[in-house]
């Protein structure tokens, strides 16, 4: 008799599983992720590469700050730092850009297309030459309501220089906030 208790009691408990996992995805399904018309949103990443011997080393930071116009349309500003320290010889530059994007809103994931203008500054940056422009791409995906996870990849050249002509790629994975 105690067997079968047991044994009735376990399947009861395994036939409800399926019912509280159903109950758990809804209220993770319906929760409310990503940014709205209002959010403030702040992005940050970093990237570093060293020789084996620790003697060149290069070093890279980038955060933004955005505001949400609509639930899409998101203007702000990022900005970047990098130090390069090779051999006998240091360095450190940095980049602050406007830039406007339009995320895409696919759920948890929303992929975002964009551009930017700023200045270029620093050791061996030519200042006759600091302005830079660009687009960008990525996708976010919101691994809580308002926490995510990003890439985004940059195209960024002169202004006075055609489209194609001494451009540079940039690329970053980091953490973002909605608040």
């Amino acid at each position: 008799m105690r067997q079968r208790t047991l044994a009735l009691l376990v399947i009861g408990v395994l036939a409800m599983m399926p019912v509280a996992a159903h109950a758990q995805r809804d209220r993770y399904d319906s929760e409310i992720r990503g940014p709205e018309a209002t959010d403030w949103e702040f992005t940050l990443s970093g990237s570093g590469v060293s020789s084996n011997d620790l003697d060149n080393t290069n070093f890279a930071t980038t955060f933004s700050l955005g505001y949400y116009l609509t639930d899409a349309i998101e203007p702000g500003v990022r900005q970047s730092i990098i130090f390069a320290d090779n051999n006998d010889d240091s360095s450190t530059s940095g980049s602050t850009r406007g830039f406007i994007d339009y995320n895409f809103d696919l759920g948890a994931l929303r992929p975002f297309v964009g551009a930017s203008l700023g200045a270029v500054y620093g050791d061996g940056v030519d200042n006759d030459h600091n302005w830079t422009t660009g687009v960008e791409a990525g996708i976010k995906w919101y691994v809580l309501a308002k926490t995510f996870l990003y890439g985004i990849a940059e195209y960024q050249w002169e202004p006075e220089e055609s489209f194609s002509d001494n451009g540079s790629f940039f690329y970053g994975v980091g953490i973002g906030f909605n608040f």
